[in-house]
């Protein structure tokens, strides 16, 4: 039995990491796209953009694809118990945020 389990395992690691993978593949077809196509100045340049921006920009991504999100659910008419299950995250966060900010003023 342990004889199975270790075969087992041995196979399945193998699996993952052989170069017949059809997803190791893909990655390795991307990487030579990318690297044929953007030039190393532009690569480093957006590195060095996310390393010192990339939580900036990620929070105007999420705030642009909420509005986006919020129009398009506007025209579908939603239940009544739709609109809940939705205001439900929005209302645990204004929550919190609350919950943060009231102590920081009465403090002062």
């Amino acid at each position: 039995m342990e004889d199975r389990q270790s075969s087992s395992r041995r196979s399945s690691a193998q699996y993952q990491s052989s170069p017949d993978s059809p997803w190791r593949a893909m990655v390795e077809y991307l990487k030579n796209i990318l690297h044929n196509t953007v030039s190393l100045k532009i690569r480093e340049w957006v590195k060095d953009y996310c390393r010192k921006n990339g939580l900036l920009t990620l929070s105007v991504l999420a705030v642009v694809t909420g509005c986006v999100v919020g129009f398009m659910l506007r025209s579908l008419n939603l239940s009544t118990q739709a609109k809940i299950y939705f205001s439900f995250p929005g209302e645990l966060l204004m929550r919190m945020l609350k919950m943060l900010i009231l102590p920081l003023i009465t403090s002062r």
